[in-house]
């Protein structure tokens, strides 16, 4: 993606630009403003890895001593990473949104945690076309490749109805997380993601008609030493990313954050947990007890300097 930075015009001018801008945020009340675009052309709420990168970026930039702290103002509302000695950002992404219009999607509430009844919590969602993944008696008595064939045809054209159970997470922008399909549950999931076709997954999920601004999916597998665990939480999970208007993504911030409040509702991550992705891993916390804000906290660092020719 590419990320614009903009420093805060004057008030007036602000008003100016964009009549409802002051209604959201003031000039005085941010340091910076950040919009993003994907490769689509899309533009996103946000997005938690650039904001980590820009925070890194204007310390430089503006030769600050760290640890140093800024007020973005994005799309999703303002955020405020903080830049540490070490090479790494810690970046409070707020509040997550959990109820089914805050998301938004039109699945509906569950009920599943009885501490957030109104949270879209392991909801079944039949992901594909009209037909069941079952055959029909007649296609089941076909010959092999016939059967074959046409189970490849279906899957092809993603006509093969499956279902699979998600948790809905905004983080100012929104997210469907799943751990698997219905089916024998651990609390590690059903999810063998090291082998899952993400590139037929990801668009079936981003344009289900249950997410009407689209969705960014998250497959995930949480990591136990016993992997038939049903007693104890674990603080590691390791994901696959499919991010709206980019497809698949080594990393996904806001993406991050949604796993683990998805996880927490669910019953499997504990609120502090290590989330291992392609690009590597975050730490995130969900403080519930606190102020109920995600943090996240990675690196960034400098790859490399240049100028382009607009």
């Amino acid at each position: 993606g590419i990320i614009f930075l903009m420093t805060p015009p004057p008030a007036a001018d602000l008003a100016s630009e964009d009549p409802d801008a002051t209604s959201t945020a003031k000039a005085a009340e941010y340091d910076y403003a950040m919009r993003m675009y994907n490769s689509d052309g899309t533009e996103p709420e946000m997005c938690g890895n650039g904001i980590r990168c820009l925070a890194r970026f204007v310390a430089e930039l503006e030769e600050h001593t760290v640890p140093r702290s800024y007020k973005f103002h994005t799309l999703a509302g303002l955020i405020v990473p903080e830049v540490n000695p070490n090479g790494m950002v810690s970046v409070d992404m707020g509040e997550p949104r959990i109820t089914p219009e805050e998301v938004p999607t039109t699945l509906k509430a569950t009920g599943e945690n009885e501490n957030y009844p109104n949270s879209v919590v392991l909801q079944e969602l039949a992901v594909g076309g009209e037909m069941e993944a079952v055959p029909s008696a007649e296609e089941m008595f076909a010959p092999y490749e016939e059967r074959m064939e046409n189970q490849m045809k279906r899957r092809t054209q993603g006509e093969v109805k499956e279902r699979w159970l998600v948790t809905c997470v905004s983080m100012g922008n929104p997210h469907a997380v799943t751990f698997g399909r219905p089916g024998e549950e651990t609390l590690g999931g059903t999810l063998d993601v090291e082998n899952l076709d993400l590139d037929y997954y990801g668009p079936l999920f981003e344009k289900h008609e249950a997410f009407p601004e689209k969705i960014n999916t998250h497959f995930c597998k949480a990591l136990y030493d016993n992997p038939e665990s049903l007693e104890d939480l674990t603080d590691a999970v390791k994901v696959l990313h499919w991010e709206r208007g980019a497809g698949r993504t080594l990393a996904c911030g806001t993406g991050a954050c949604s796993v683990v409040v998805a996880g927490v509702l669910e019953g499997r991550l504990k609120e502090k947990c290590l989330v291992y992705v392609p690009g590597g891993p975050l730490q995130i916390e969900w403080r519930r007890s606190k102020d109920n804000h995600v943090i996240m906290t990675g690196p960034a660092q400098l790859v490399y300097k240049g100028l382009i020719p607009v």
